[in-house]
């Protein structure tokens, strides 16, 4: 299949799990493909692998412009690079938070931004942004766990109103992607 056919993708953290097989796909249905990671090692041949750190602005700008520069082009943006805090929301300081939210959410505003100009050239132009399935089975659970201990009681330690607080990297990722849509004609981009 070559759907993607002379398509550029930047996939981050695409040398493994989700991001690997993501960059794997789009590759094999036509695109050329960068893999932004932190440890690009190891990828297939085909699929250019780029040392970047999502947290860092200047290494996701020097990045974007060498995939432009390598391919001519940019067009599909899969941002899935993430991390997850270690720990509960009682046992982790404001540090290890912010370093999710950095990653998660700034880290994929920042690959967007630096993205930006070279998609509006796209005739093809997407975005598709990656969260993990734990926002909403927390998002059920915590519901749950609100209605069956609406007293204040607690299951494992975390009261349940606390519970919610894991989902906010996912919402306010969800709430960028909104504003993005809305401030972009869809005729320009599409976004997953």
């Amino acid at each position: 299949m070559s759907d993607f056919a002379g398509l550029v993708a930047i996939v981050t953290g695409g040398a493994s799990g989700i991001g690997l097989a993501t960059a794997k796909l789009l590759n094999s249905r036509g695109a050329g493909v960068a893999a932004l990671d932190l440890n690009p090692d190891g990828l297939p041949d085909d699929i250019v692998g780029i040392e970047v750190d999502v947290t860092d602005d200047a290494q996701v700008k020097s990045a974007v412009d060498v995939v432009v520069e390598r391919f001519g082009r940019l067009d599909v943006v899969v941002n899935n690079a993430g991390i997850s805090a270690v720990g509960d929301v009682a046992a982790n300081g404001d540090d290890e938070w912010l370093r999710v939210l950095d990653v998660n959410v700034v880290g994929m505003a920042r690959v967007a931004r630096r993205a930006s100009p070279h998609l509006r050239r796209s005739p093809a132009a997407a975005i598709v942004n990656t969260c993990s399935i734990v926002a909403w089975a927390v998002i059920k659970t915590a519901d749950a766990l609100s209605r069956r201990f609406a007293n204040g009681a607690s299951l494992l330690g975390v009261p349940s109103p606390f519970a919610k607080w894991f989902t906010l990297s996912q919402t306010i990722l969800y709430d960028m992607q909104n504003t993005f849509i809305h401030r972009f004609p869809r005729s320009q981009f599409d976004i997953a």
